[in-house]
Order: structure tokens, then C-alpha cells, then sequence
């Protein structure tokens, strides 16, 4: 029978204690950053998260916590430190944060590896071990990066108005996203097609370009897929060739 984990720490399961992992709401003046493992603040990274900000979309921060011999506790960012960075910009007087709680670990569950002990500076390691081996889960071992075919179609059927514009462009001309060539008229190359479509006109219409190229290919080349290539100048023409 598979073991029942409530992450709540729900009394019914026995808990006497806080659980190890919970959200909460750390002020400004109590988080820190570990060099050991995380990156320093990319000024220009934190200005693009800033540009796309909204506060319903604010992915919460993971910190670790624990509690020094005198007193002091502290809370260590181990990943999303960018976003709170904009957040702190935007005015957030607390940052809401996932937490796990070195506190609530046994002094068994830290020690038995033998790599770390029940002192400050032990703890900090271990909490450093955690926020490190879980970096590289999120980040890399576990990580399925969104396509940019999937990121297309999400932006579609959510009704992003670019998207939906791009579509309805595509269809007009009898064109569909596909992840592979497999037809005629096929979209695969979505990047270099945003790209296409942002070409603005001098009235800052967008789209007309790209609905004009998708014509031309699917008059010339009916049977073919749709393929992109770039040749531009400085000046104010850009021009886009399907070859």
C-alpha cells in the first residue's frame, strides 16, 4: 500500500510540528541570496520580466529557511530571485514565496549522510544541498522547455490577441501550424514567423507583410511548406523571401 503524504502537515496524520515544504510571505530585509549555487542578478534579465510584468502571473519564488543558534532566521533564495527583484520594483511590501524549512528537518535526516552536522554552518550546507540538488531538477534534469510550436497554439486557444491575429492570417491563406513539414502549407518555423509578423508598416500596423508573403508563397509554391529566410538592410524597408 503506497504511504499517504499530506503536505499540509494536517493533524490527522499525526504532524506535532510545521511541514517541511509550505507558502508564506517573507519581507524584503530577511531574504539573501547563496552564491554557492545561485546566479548573480542580470540587470538586463530583470528589465525583460519587468517589461512583460503582470501580478497574476508571478511564478512564487522557492526559498529555504532555517533559524541560526542565536536567534536570527533567515530565508535564502534558491531560484526566481529575478522575479522578486521586479516585484521589490513594482512596490510588493512582502514577497510571497514557496519555503522549505530546514528547521523542520530531524537531526537524524541531517546528519545520517555524515556530510553535515547540527551546527550553523552544517545546516547551511545542508540547506544549500537541498536548494542545489533541486536547482538542477527544475532547471535541467526535469525540465521539458515549451516548444515554440506548443507556445503558439497555448497563445491561440487563450485568445493572445498577436496570436489569434497570426492565425487568422494563416488561415486566410490556407497556411497551419504544424510541429513538422507534413503538408502543404505547413507553419513550423514559429520564431522567424513572429518575426515576420512584428514588420510593421508606417503606421505601425502589424501583419500586412506577413499576410502579403504568405500569398505570394501559396500562389507560386501551393504544394510546398512554408520556409523562411531573412535578407534586410538599414534603412526603413526590410524585405522577407519563402524560398
Amino acid at each position: 500500500m503506497q504511504h499517504v503524504y499530506d503536505p499540509s502537515g494536517g493533524g490527522f496524520l499525526g504532524y506535532s510540528k510545521r511541514p517541511k515544504t509550505y507558502f508564506d510571505y517573507i519581507r524584503w530585509e530577511d531574504l539573501y541570496l547563496w552564491p554557492i549555487f545561485q546566479r548573480d542578478v542580470a540587470p538586463n534579465h530583470v528589465e525583460k520580466i519587468y517589461r512583460d510584468f503582470d501580478e497574476t502571473s508571478v511564478i512564487a519564488p522557492c526559498i529555504i529557511r532555517l533559524t541560526l543558534k542565536d536567534g536570527r532566521t533567515i530565508y535564502c533564495v534558491w531560484d526566481g530571485h529575478h522575479t522578486i527583484q521586479v516585484c521589490r520594483l513594482k512596490g510588493y511590501s512582502l514577497f510571497e514565496a514557496w519555503i522549505i524549512d530546514v528547521d523542520q528537518f530531524s537531526v537524524e535526516e541531517i546528519t545520517k549522510d555524515g556530510l553535515f552536522d547540527d551546527t550553523d554552518q552544517g545546516r547551511i550546507d545542508f540547506g544549500c544541498y537541498i536548494a542545489g540538488k533541486n536547482m538542477r531538477r527544475i532547471n535541467g534534469l526535469n525540465k521539458r522547455q515549451l516548444s515554440p510550436y506548443d507556445d503558439f497554439l497555448i497563445g491561440w486557444e487563450t485568445r493572445d490577441v498577436m496570436f489569434v491575429s497570426m492565425m487568422n492570417i494563416l488561415q486566410k491563406n490556407g497556411c497551419v501550424p504544424k510541429r513538422h513539414a507534413t503538408c502543404a502549407g505547413a507553419f513550423t518555423q514559429i520564431k522567424s514567423g513572429i518575426e515576420c509578423y512584428e514588420l510593421a508598416d508606417t503606421y505601425g500596423n502589424k501583419g500586412i507583410f506577413w499576410d502579403r508573403a504568405l500569398g505570394f508563397h501559396r500562389t507560386n509554391w501551393p504544394m510546398s511548406h512554408l520556409v523562411l529566410s531573412w535578407s534586410s538592410y538599414r534603412s526603413n524597408h526590410c524585405c522577407l523571401r519563402f524560398v
